[in-house]
């Protein structure tokens, strides 16, 4: 399996919500577990068609608070890959379910992808995110713009901007966010 580390008071996303003083401890721990099985399949009109199962299990170290303890997933992706085409389209489809609320939560997505140039990529989608069996479900739009620079074959960066739904809190988040990385 695949274990994250992760404070369990926001997930490190929000740490202008915990005061200066307070420091992540043993009983924050979060360890997740997850099992994936997908298959896909080029289908006549030169689109990858992926089915996606995940299951994942979390193990609180400190207090569960009502957390999720386990959370199931599936995924259905279709991606254009022909070759004359720059800037491909895709559609994204995905229902997850877990033990600390009921109901499905469910998302759609269609967008494109696509090179720039030799080293920038774009990605742009936009989507809706709603939920079923609850009587106080709640429905989102969502979108991204995201930019990738490979400027060689050991680093990269990228800058994407977009409005989301946080797990598991479900909340609407508007966000940016630039990530860097570089293999030694």
């Amino acid at each position: 399996g695949r274990y994250s580390y992760r404070d369990s008071e926001g997930g490190g996303r929000n740490e202008r919500s915990r005061s200066r003083s307070s420091r992540m401890t043993i009983e924050d721990m979060v360890y997740r577990n997850s099992v994936r099985i997908a298959g896909s399949r080029m289908i006549p009109t030169v689109t990858r068609a992926t089915l996606e199962l995940e299951h994942e299990n979390y193990w609180y170290q400190g207090q569960n608070r009502g957390s999720v303890t386990r959370r199931d997933t599936f995924t259905m992706s279709l991606i254009n890959e022909k070759k004359d085409v720059r800037f491909k389209p895709f559609a994204h489809y995905s229902a997850s379910n877990d033990d600390a609320h009921p109901g499905l939560d469910h998302q759609a997505r269609a967008g494109v992808r696509g090179p720039v140039t030799e080293n920038l990529d774009f990605l742009g989608d936009a989507g809706y995110y709603w939920q079923t069996g609850r009587r106080d479900s709640h429905t989102s739009f969502l979108w991204r713009i995201r930019f990738d620079h490979t400027p060689g074959p050991l680093s990269g960066q990228s800058l994407e901007y977009g409005q989301t739904v946080t797990r598991p809190e479900r909340d609407l988040n508007e966000y940016i966010a630039y990530r860097y990385y570089h293999l030694l």
